[in-house]
């Protein structure tokens, strides 16, 4: 299994995980593997897929329980999900 296929399905699992956990660590993944992935995505939807999730990780936790947070993780991650199934 290729270091992007782990990675790939690290992402994945946090699918139903609808949490700032789960924002904080699809953020790190992607950071800590930004080179990767913008040689895999297409580099301009992958720096708006991190700044996204960067910006869900930074919300406060407090903010995290709001319907607005989880409609914004949702989309967010079909966004991700979207590209990496592309991949």
């Amino acid at each position: 299994m290729t270091k992007m296929e782990r990675l790939k399905g690290e992402i994945l699992d946090l699918k139903m995980d609808i949490s700032h956990r789960s924002s904080l660590r699809i953020h790190s993944i992607l950071h800590s593997n930004s080179q990767l992935f913008s040689e895999t995505l297409d580099p301009d939807y992958f720096q708006l897929i991190l700044k996204n999730f960067e910006a869900l990780s930074n919300m406060s936790l407090k903010d995290s329980t709001t319907p607005h947070y989880k409609d914004e993780y949702k989309k967010n991650f079909e966004n991700l999900s979207f590209h990496l199934n592309r991949v």
